[in-house]
């Protein structure tokens, strides 16, 4: 599988509170930027961030990275 390092978000709403985003960025250096949003006032604000080794994103029948 060909390594496609793009950047990729998964946002949801939780039952209760706010909406939730979650994005992964790849790093220049390898590894990944892992950004937590929470949306305010209709604007995504930064709730937390990390440095992840690897990250993999699967759906359905369909596995992408790792």
């Amino acid at each position: 599988m060909s390594d496609r390092r793009e950047p990729f978000a998964v946002r949801y709403n939780p039952p209760r509170g706010r909406p939730q985003k979650v994005v992964f960025e790849p790093r220049s250096a390898g590894g990944w930027d892992r950004i937590t949003y929470e949306k305010r006032r209709g604007r995504w604000r930064i709730t937390g961030e990390e440095i992840v080794a690897d990250v993999g994103l699967e759906t359905g029948s369909v596995a992408i990275g790792e």
